[in-house]
């Protein structure tokens, strides 16, 4: 009994070591690409999870006196950012701004932050602070959550 397989493919013998040999780089081709692609994807997807858990943190702009106060309150600022990052939240600290700014410009940057921040956090003395007042009321205006302990957020 003679069995005979049909098609295309399986009716073209392969004449010569050649065919194989094209078949065999065609195929080492095709599973490289297969595997670079499915890399990719795997990296992709890493990448994609990592941003979302980043922005499903809370991101919280630090308020507080600052002009007037030795070393423009740095210290203060600095360790609640550093609590609010051991609470795995993200800290939106204005003692990152580059020196030398105008009071102006410093505001600029406040509201920026304040409009980007999902909650204010207010340090001891904001109410003394005229900066620290207008980034309340803006914060209002959008409808932020707005604290004065850490406890809370």
């Amino acid at each position: 009994m003679r069995m005979e397989f049909g098609g295309p493919i399986a009716s073209t013998p392969l004449n010569s070591t050649l065919e194989l040999q094209e078949t065999m780089r065609s195929l080492t081709a095709l599973i490289v690409a297969m595997s670079w692609i499915s890399l990719f994807t795997e990296f992709a997807t890493m990448t994609f999870q990592a941003n979302e858990e980043r922005l499903m943190k809370k991101k919280v702009y630090i308020s507080g006196p600052m002009t007037g106060i030795e070393g423009f309150n740095y210290p203060e600022f600095d360790m609640v950012a550093q609590k609010l990052e051991e609470m795995e939240m993200i800290p939106i600290n204005p003692t990152r701004q580059p020196d030398g700014l105008t009071y102006q410009q410093y505001m600029e940057y406040a509201f920026l932050d304040v409009k980007n921040a999902d909650a204010l956090l207010l340090l001891d003395g904001w109410e003394d602070s005229k900066g620290a007042r207008a980034e309340v009321e803006f914060a209002k205006s959008l409808g932020k959550e707005i604290q004065t302990s850490w406890v809370y957020l």
